[in-house]
């Protein structure tokens, strides 16, 4: 295990079998990630956590006392990274919207759990080399807007950090999601693997606004709203129109007047 890149682990989880076992496959099937320990409720969690600063947490939500889910909502915000792992599936949406990296379901699958790893350790690399650079530890895969103004996002083995002000709009493309934005006033794109819905719940709502069951727009970008052929549009700077949908379109001109 290279020690400059090791990502520390906290394993959270109140069945001490289960510890045991993601310890094993962690062991057995990721490179540079180090169990520093078991918790099997959240004050213990908590205990640890002060103790060894970890990288990341895997984290069960169903445990006695205090859920998962309720544990990282009391103590945000929260450099750690999350990985909820559970056997209950309806917790996910929520868990996103925690800012969690990933969400596991029991049985473990081991190519899930190495995919999962394998963003976790390009995730933590890159915070790493912002914070280096920047001195920045705000800096997370997903959006806290109160203590963020960026979004990390992967681009073949990249991670790119993209600020909101740069993003233009977000195109759902089938289970993708595309983001369209500026990068040294080059317009540029990256597809993402999460779908539109998953964006449109995490992304800062002041900024950014579903007009279209296609499209999430930066507000900010909207240069004016256009009618052509008993269609509504979104002009942008470069006479770009991308589409508003009938039933948005009051929700759109009654926030652009707020604005």
């Amino acid at each position: 295990m290279d020690k400059k890149n090791i990502i520390k682990a906290l394993i959270i989880d109140d069945e001490l079998g289960a510890c045991k076992n993601l310890h094993s496959l962690i062991d057995n099937y990721t490179k540079d990630i180090e169990v520093i320990g078991y918790a099997q409720n959240t004050v213990e969690a908590e205990k640890l956590m002060h103790e060894h600063s970890p990288d990341v947490l895997f984290l069960d939500i169903e445990m006695p006392g205090e859920r998962g889910i309720e544990f990282i909502q009391r103590i945000q915000p929260i450099e750690a990274e999350i990985i909820f792992v559970t056997a209950y599936n309806e917790f996910a949406l929520k868990a996103f919207k925690l800012n969690a990296l990933d969400y596991i379901l029991k049985p473990i699958g081991i190519e899930y759990l190495v995919n999962c790893a394998e963003r976790l350790n390009a995730l933590v690399r890159a915070k790493k080399a912002v914070q280096n650079k920047s001195a920045d530890p705000r800096i997370s895969s997903y959006v806290n807007s109160e203590h963020n103004s960026h979004i990390l996002l992967r681009d073949s083995n990249d991670i790119v950090q993209i600020n909101f002000k740069d993003i233009i709009y977000l195109e759902a493309k089938g289970s993708y999601c595309k983001f369209n934005f500026k990068r040294n006033s080059q317009l540029s794109s990256i597809t993402s693997s999460y779908n539109l819905l998953h964006y449109e719940e995490i992304l800062p709502t002041d900024i950014f606004l579903r007009i279209h069951k296609s499209y999430l727009m930066n507000v900010r970008k909207i240069r004016a709203i256009r009618t052509k052929e008993n269609a509504s549009y979104c002009v942008l700077d470069d006479e770009t129109l991308i589409p508003i949908s009938r039933r948005r379109l009051k929700s759109v001109k009654d926030f652009l007047k707020g604005a």
